[in-house]
C-alpha cells in the first residue's frame, strides 16, 4: 500500500511539473524579442547584513542558471551589470529594507526594459526551512514563472531545471566541460568583460568585438535568408545611428 501511495504521489508531481513546463513553453513561444536583461535580485535573510548578502550574491551560480535558460528558450541574456557588481566589493550597491523578523536586500539594475529577468530568494533561520527561490521572466505586462522551489543545495536547483528544461542536462555537461564559469564570451550571454580588458576594470575593444560577433552569429544561426536580410538591415541602421 505504501509503495502504491508513493507511486501515485510521484505521478501527480510529475504530471504537475510536465503541465507547468508545457505552459512555460507555450508562453515563451509567443515572445518575438528574445533579448532579456537580468535586472533584479531580491534576497530576504533573517539576521543577515550587507556583507553577508554580498557574499551570497557573489557565490550564487547565476551565470550557469542564465546559460541554461538562454539555451532552452533561445534567448540572449545580459548579466553584465550584475557581474560588474559582484566584482566590485561595493556593498553600497545593495538596497536594504528592514521588515518584521527579516532583513530584505536587493540588487537592482536601473535600466528600463520590457524584457527582464528577476530572482526572489528567501531564507528564515528561525523557521528552520530550506531557502526558497523563484525565477521570473517578465515581458511587458506578462510574467512567466520559470522556476519556483525550495532547495537544500545548489545541485538541487539544477536537478529541478533538468526536469523542466529539455536541454538542461546537455547544457550542464557543456557548461562544465567547456569551463564556461570562467570563459568569456559564452553563447547566449552578454557579460562584463573587465577580466579580459586591456586596462584594469575596462574591457578591451577587441574582446568587445569578439563578444559582439559571437552573439550575432548565435542569434542568426537558425534564421532563414529573409530573416537574416531583415536583421542585417536593422543592425546597419542601428550602427549608423549610434556612430553618427
Amino acid at each position: 500500500m505504501k509503495k502504491i501511495l508513493t507511486l501515485i504521489t510521484f505521478l501527480i508531481i510529475f504530471s504537475i511539473s510536465s503541465s507547468c513546463t508545457h505552459l512555460v513553453q507555450r508562453q515563451m513561444s509567443k515572445i518575438e524579442d528574445r533579448n532579456f536583461i537580468f535586472t533584479n535580485f531580491y534576497h530576504s535573510h533573517l539576521g543577515s547584513d550587507e556583507e553577508k548578502a554580498y557574499k551570497f550574491y557573489k557565490e550564487f551560480p547565476l551565470k550557469k542558471i542564465m546559460f541554461l535558460l538562454a539555451k532552452e528558450h533561445n534567448l540572449t541574456i545580459d548579466i553584465s551589470e550584475f557581474q560588474r557588481f559582484i566584482g566590485s566589493d561595493d556593498f553600497s550597491q545593495i538596497n536594504v529594507k528592514k521588515g518584521f523578523r527579516k532583513e530584505h536586500f536587493s540588487w537592482d539594475n536601473k535600466i528600463e526594459t520590457e524584457n527582464r529577468i528577476i530572482i526572489h530568494h528567501q531564507r528564515d533561520y528561525f523557521e528552520q526551512k530550506n531557502p526558497e527561490i523563484k525565477i521570473s521572466l517578465i515581458h511587458g505586462n506578462r510574467r512567466i514563472e520559470i522556476l519556483q522551489t525550495d532547495y537544500d543545495n545548489y545541485d538541487y536547483i539544477f536537478k529541478r531545471l533538468a526536469g523542466s528544461f529539455a536541454t538542461a542536462s546537455e547544457g550542464i555537461k557543456e557548461y562544465e566541460k567547456m569551463g564556461y564559469e570562467t570563459a568569456v564570451p559564452v553563447a547566449g550571454l552578454i557579460e562584463y568583460l573587465s577580466a579580459k580588458g586591456s586596462e584594469a576594470g575596462k574591457p578591451g575593444s577587441e574582446d568587445k568585438k569578439t563578444a559582439i560577433k559571437t552573439l550575432i552569429k548565435d542569434h542568426t544561426i537558425d534564421m532563414d535568408k529573409d530573416e537574416k536580410a531583415k536583421f542585417r538591415h536593422e543592425m546597419l541602421d542601428f550602427i549608423y545611428k549610434v556612430t553618427e
